[in-house]
């Protein structure tokens, strides 16, 4: 019992570091969405401009 006490401080910093791959990986995962947000910009607002026109 002893021992799993001693243990409890280094599992909470080896869960932090999961957490952090986790967060990384999900900002990492919207990159290409972003990329193509912005290239697409222009062509949407076009897109939009000549549908209000009709």
């Amino acid at each position: 019992m002893g021992a799993g006490l001693v243990d409890l401080p280094n599992a909470d910093a080896c869960l932090k570091a999961i957490w952090l791959f986790a967060d990384i990986n999900n900002a990492l995962m919207t990159l290409p969405n972003r990329i193509g947000l912005i290239l697409l910009n222009r062509i949407m607002g076009g897109m939009v401009k000549d549908y209000f026109k009709a």
